[in-house]
């Protein structure tokens, strides 16, 4: 037996290709690691986003009033855009109480809200784009024979096909016949698994935004599809005007990937300063208060020293070593945890 994957959402791919014994640890074995205070931060605002983006659409469609989920009931033209920034604040305050955000984070999430509506004269701030929809969730089935899965872990068959899942933040249209996508980042301009910053150029093959135009093109099949990254911290928006001819190679990249993941026997652990530094879950924790019995270390040169208890990235490639992949997943993956099961991205409500 192999790694079982039966979905793909473009952060899956990305984890795969930063870490493929993360991958396994989050899709696998179900042991989600808890987001960092950046990330955190960059949920609230993208709430925010999302918000501005619901009330100019219900604005567009000749209502006066909406209800939003966090603040209640809002009008939707001449609103309280600082009222809506604390009622958010505050709600993600309470439910990431673990970072203690002060009065230093609302300061840091209302520059961040200025800087959307700010950049280039309001060229991407919701307020005035035709908005499409916000935070538009996709899940199909690529009906495919290379697509096609059947496992049997822990008893239980598992069989289909290769679903591609996933959220894009925001879909405006600037002009008739297309649609843009505009992913917000708040964080550094930046591909992490190759440890560099993204050029102009890695953006036009930008594999979270190929993904999406291949997401965007099955649901709307005859508008010409756009993608902006708008890095409101580090160096503004890239758009990429894409040409439906990628979409086979698009296709095969993905296929590829599907049968890398299915067909690996030996996981790799992709050890850097990264694994420290971003407080990666699988080395800051270990199996403690899980079903899974920790395992004392009693190697030397090693992540954890001798008599120490192993961090999950060190048990876990000390059992793939000692039982491979069938028997690590048969007593590791988490009782709890279904195999197919979608994080849904951005965190707590």
């Amino acid at each position: 037996m192999t790694i079982p994957i039966t979905f793909f959402r473009s952060s899956s791919l990305n984890r795969w290709t930063y870490c493929p014994a993360l991958f396994l640890a989050e899709y696998t074995l179900g042991y989600k690691g808890e987001s960092n205070k950046k990330a955190d931060l960059g949920t609230t605002c993208h709430k925010i986003f999302e918000y501005m983006g619901i009330l100019k659409k219900e604005f567009d469609a000749g209502k006066k009033y909406t209800e939003l989920e966090i603040c209640g009931k809002t009008k939707t033209n001449n609103y309280n855009l600082n009222k809506i920034v604390k009622d958010v604040f505050n709600h993600y305050q309470k439910i990431f109480a673990r970072h203690n955000f002060g009065d230093e984070e609302y300061d840091l999430i209302c520059n961040w809200v200025k800087k959307i509506q700010n950049y280039n004269n309001g060229e991407y701030n919701p307020q005035n784009l035709k908005i499409v929809a916000t935070e538009i969730k996709f899940d199909f089935e690529l009906c495919k024979p290379w697509a096609m899965f059947n496992y049997n872990i822990q008893g239980q068959n598992h069989n289909g096909f290769l679903r591609l899942k996933g959220s894009i933040d925001m879909v405006f249209e600037p002009t008739k016949g297309v649609y843009n996508i505009l992913d917000l980042k708040t964080g550094a301009r930046k591909d992490w698994a190759k440890d560099k910053e993204k050029t102009p150029e890695d953006i036009q093959n930008d594999e979270q935004l190929c993904f999406y135009f291949y997401a965007l093109s099955n649901l709307f099949p005859d508008v010409e599809i756009w993608a902006t990254l708008f890095y409101i911290n580090s160096g503004g928006a890239y758009t990429v005007c894409f040409d439906k001819s990628k979409l086979p190679s698009i296709e095969n990249h993905i296929r590829q990937r599907f049968e890398e993941i299915k067909n690996c026997k030996n996981v790799g652990f992709n050890r850097t300063w990264k694994c420290t530094r971003l407080s990666c879950d699988m080395y800051k924790k270990t199996f403690e208060n899980t079903h899974v019995k920790p395992i004392q270390e009693f190697r030397d040169g090693q992540f954890n020293k001798r008599g120490e208890t192993m961090c999950r990235c060190s048990q876990l490639q000390f059992i793939l070593e000692k039982k491979g992949i069938e028997k690590t997943i048969e007593e590791y993956k988490d009782p709890d945890f279904t195999l197919g099961f979608y994080f849904d991205p951005g965190g707590p409500k």
